[in-house]
């Protein structure tokens, strides 16, 4: 049987949409292959996840959790040092559950460089599926794609993650859609519900949600809802004055969405790969209110499925806020296209991919 080692990194954001696809493939093969689980943190969202669905996986758990003080280049240099300290006794846990049929699969950098050494070393083939729109004029671009080469495939999640990978061996495989609720149909209650989503952390660009909502007109019927845990929920919290409801971690999203989400804003600041609460939000129906950056701009069309805005142009993203709600007829055309359009995120294409990949 198949051995697939599973290096993640839990401890680096609140469960996000990246460690819910982790677990869809690990779901996928579980079926046919025996699962070794390896992280960096422990008490972690992923790690209750994990130990709920996989009670009989062996788990592994490597030194060296990620720092997080406002300063970039203080984490990267505390990364480096715990990184050095901690590097070989750390590939020494990972060679123990090396047999000849064993396979790494990674999904983060930190990941990505246990599982280049271990090829390099031991010869242990790796995948790695790419989160991250790479800026490929940054000093760690070259380290990053040295690594990329020994990889046996690069899963891309869009097309902003796969024109950056600029190595052959790479396919693009957008997030799947794994909602089977279906249309939640068109909208006839005058109240709204506004709602952003994710970690809680700067690149998020969740000030902008928030200023948007502090400038919405109070005559119009809107709620406003910030899904999610991380380290500025006291800051937005102050910032939003009480005019956002702050709901936590929500354990089953989907419902969130089918129940009572109208629109879904995603404000965030840098190109991000591809966020999953879009997929989650065009395969019920609703329209999405994006920054015009990497992923999220890939697959939402400006004015059809929903709209795309400049970053921190919290101004536009109240504009069409009010717009939706004002006007109805538009709302509903948008929602119908929104649904339309979640074919792209076909689930069993997705999992015959990782089948066809990963069974060899």
């Amino acid at each position: 049987m198949r051995r697939i080692i599973i290096i993640e990194n839990s401890g680096k954001v609140n469960f996000g949409g990246g460690q819910k696809i982790t677990l869809q493939v690990a779901e996928i093969l579980s079926k046919t292959c025996e699962l070794v689980f390896v992280d960096f943190a422990k008490g972690t969202r992923f790690e209750q996840m994990i130990n709920e669905k996989f009670p009989d996986s062996s788990k592994i758990l490597l030194k060296g959790r990620s720092f997080f003080f406002p300063f970039k280049y203080l984490n990267w240099l505390l990364d480096l040092v715990v990184l050095t300290c901690f590097f070989p006794g750390n590939l020494g846990k990972i060679k123990y559950h090396v047999t000849k049929q064993t396979l790494i699969y990674v999904t983060t950098k930190k990941g990505l460089l246990y599982a280049y050494m271990m090829k390099v070393i031991y010869g242990v083939p790796f995948i790695y599926h790419a989160h991250l729109v790479e800026n490929t004029k940054s000093i760690f671009y070259f380290l990053y794609r040295s690594c990329l080469k020994k990889a046996e495939m690069s899963l891309c999640v869009s097309k902003a993650v796969y024109d950056t990978i600029k190595l052959p061996n790479k396919i693009l495989l957008y997030n799947p859609n794994i909602n089977n609720k279906g249309f939640k149909g068109r909208k006839n209650r005058d109240k709204f519900v506004v709602a952003a989503m994710g970690s809680l952390i700067k690149i998020k660009g969740f000030e902008y949600y928030i200023k948007a909502a502090d400038k919405t007109s109070e005559k119009l019927p809107i709620e406003f809802r910030l899904y999610g845990e991380g380290p500025l929920h006291d800051t937005l919290e102050t910032l939003s004055n009480g005019k956002v409801k702050f709901m936590g971690f929500s354990e089953n999203i989907m419902n969130e969405l089918y129940e009572s989400i109208d629109i879904v804003v995603v404000p965030t600041i840098i190109p991000e790969a591809l966020s999953l609460v879009l997929v989650e939000a065009k395969s019920v129906g609703i329209p999405a209110i994006v920054t015009n950056l990497g992923g999220q701009a890939e697959i939402i069309r400006n004015g059809i499925d929903g709209f795309l805005v400049p970053v921190g142009d919290f101004f536009s993203i109240k504009q069409y806020i009010e717009m939706m709600v004002k006007d109805k007829v538009l709302y509903n055309k948008l929602a119908e296209e929104s649904y339309q359009s979640v074919s792209l995120f076909d689930y069993d294409l997705f999992k015959s991919t990782i089948l066809k990949i990963f069974i060899v």
